[in-house]
């Protein structure tokens, strides 16, 4: 029989606490194919940050296709006039690059000064 066919068969309490805790949230089917594809392996779940701004970036292009300025767009979302200038014509994936470019840029500079 093969691991495959043992994972297919398992009950949700013959299962390690750990892949219960995903049965929980996703059901155990999907959490016994997440564990016969990466177990053993650590997994990265990204937040949501950076998709929530990809998903703004959007609705603040359409609405400056729509008519509306960079300025009501900054007043609408609570940004200044320039990072919604930025968000409209770069998109969000270039200025989040372009932020977290200018901290590692930040970074470095204090380590050279001796600052920290």
């Amino acid at each position: 029989m093969s691991t495959a066919d043992v994972m297919g068969e398992m009950e949700y309490k013959d299962c390690p606490k750990q892949i219960q805790r995903i049965a929980d949230v996703i059901g155990l089917s999907g959490a016994l194919k997440l564990w016969g594809e990466f177990k053993g392996r650590v997994l990265y779940v990204p937040s949501f940050k950076l998709a929530n701004a990809t998903i703004r970036a959007a609705q603040i292009r359409v609405d400056y296709a729509a008519g509306m300025s960079v300025r009501d767009i900054a007043e609408k979302y609570n940004i200044t006039d320039v990072w919604a200038y930025v968000l409209v014509k770069g998109g969000a994936k270039d200025a989040y690059h372009e932020v977290k470019g200018k901290e590692v840029e930040a970074r470095e500079e204090v380590k050279r000064s001796g600052l920290r």
